[in-house]
């Protein structure tokens, strides 16, 4: 879901065939680029730039998150403990 956020306005830059902002189009061009030039590099660059930002967010939390289950190691699901509770269950 958290990269569908970038992606909809991303997309609309990106694949847009006329400006967003039709005001924008007024502006002098600095660097010589057209409008939609611009526009399409604004949203490939939303795009890239918050997937990669999402992207390593994730990852750092996953190699912590494997590290930690590593090091600390956890308690496995033993039959006599998934018997004891239906037991309790039952006995109910």
């Amino acid at each position: 879901v958290q990269s569908l956020a970038p992606t909809i306005p991303a997309s609309f830059l990106t694949f847009g065939h006329v400006p967003l902002y039709p005001v924008y189009g007024t502006f002098p061009r600095i660097w010589g680029i057209s409008v939609m030039t611009d526009q399409m590099i604004a949203g490939l660059t939303m795009k890239i730039v918050g997937g990669a930002i999402l992207w390593t967010v994730i990852t750092v939390v996953f190699f912590r998150w494997a590290r930690r289950d590593q090091t600390e190691g956890w308690d496995a699901l033993q039959w006599r403990d998934v018997d004891a509770e239906i037991r309790a269950e039952m006995g109910r």
